[in-house]
């Protein structure tokens, strides 16, 4: 799954990583367990601290870049990337390191669990400043942006293009340092925040370490933390808010929409069937929701089509999806 080398990757294995205790986090959230095809799973980055005296006088681009792979339907599984370089992350020199980013970008999500591992590999790359460097990073962010965080179909086909964007990055002559990185499989994953930072795994100084309020990483007595790190998130919702939104739910609705205003009820069973099958195995819904859309839009084309309608009645005007009852 890597576009990173093998060692740039045992070295991320090396350094601590940990959850964090609930009691210890702003929110106070009960970790639990992700159970399969229950709902959907979030990823979020919370926060980090860039502090690293290699880059000297040099000014350099801090990038984050993130994998997930889930399992999907069948024995398939899928990669979602994200490339993101915050504001706070640019143009930074010696004098501006030590400072802690807190911007809770996406990394991951809604996207159901089917189950199976989650591989995740999260790194702080620094990149140093050249003329044609912002406006790649650039391209390389949007074409992630555009490859989404939570719909398959949309992300998979453009993986490709984002990993060969990122090898000619992170393979350039001036190679980019990693800063600090993160290679894990969740096997039984749980909701809650987790911790990386660029300290040894066995580091007993690491075992009290809890997000303050304001996003910081500090020790039990209120110090922070001054190693480089990355706080993350991972949210488990039983909804899918966005669930109209999904591309090809929404165009094989609006079929069956059209057949339904003409009255056409021939075209409207043939639309309601492919709405049914585009339902049921849509990658982007646990198999719960897809159901119950399917049965949810199959009483609206009923109630075009009732039993007792005459000719000349008014055509029935059926919603639009997003106003469908589904966890109503």
């Amino acid at each position: 799954m890597s576009w990173w080398s093998k060692s740039l990757r045992d070295e991320a294995k090396s350094w601590y990583f940990s959850p964090i205790p609930p009691e210890r986090t702003p929110t106070l959230a009960e970790q639990r367990s992700i159970t399969p095809e229950s709902g959907y799973l979030n990823a979020f980055l919370a926060s980090m601290r860039i502090a690293n005296a290699r880059v000297a006088t040099r000014t350099y681009y801090g990038t984050v870049t993130s994998s997930f792979v889930v399992s999907t339907r069948g024995s398939g599984q899928s990669e979602f990337i994200v490339v993101t370089t915050p504001q706070a992350l640019k143009d930074l020199d010696s004098k501006h390191l030590g400072r802690v980013v807190t911007i809770n970008k996406r990394l991951l999500g809604p996207l159901p669990y089917r189950g199976g591992d989650i591989d995740i590999e999260i790194g702080l790359f620094g990149m140093q400043a050249a003329d044609l460097l912002e406006p790649y990073l650039e391209v390389v962010e949007k074409i992630s942006d555009l490859a989404g965080v939570g719909l398959v179909a949309t992300g998979v086909p453009l993986v490709p293009t984002i990993k060969l964007a990122l090898n000619g990055l992170l393979g350039s002559n001036d190679s980019p340092k990693l800063e600090l990185g993160l290679v894990t499989t969740f096997d039984s994953p749980q909701t809650g925040y987790y911790c990386a930072v660029r300290a040894d795994r066995d580091d007993q100084f690491m075992a009290d370490i809890g997000i303050g309020k304001d996003g910081r990483l500090i020790h039990a007595n209120g110090n922070e933390v001054k190693e480089p790190y990355l706080v993350f998130n991972l949210e488990y919702t039983e909804r899918r808010d966005d669930w109209a939104q999904i591309p090809g739910l929404a165009a094989s609705y609006e079929d069956v929409k059209r057949a339904c205003l003409r009255g056409d009820l021939p075209e409207a069973e043939r639309a309601l069937s492919a709405f049914s099958r585009t339902a049921v195995f849509c990658p982007d819904l646990i198999a719960h929701d897809g159901q119950r859309v399917r049965d949810l839009v199959k009483r609206e084309v009923d109630m075009a089509f009732p039993a007792t309608q005459t000719a000349g009645g008014v055509p029935y005007r059926m919603p639009d999806l997003a106003a469908l009852p589904l966890y109503g």
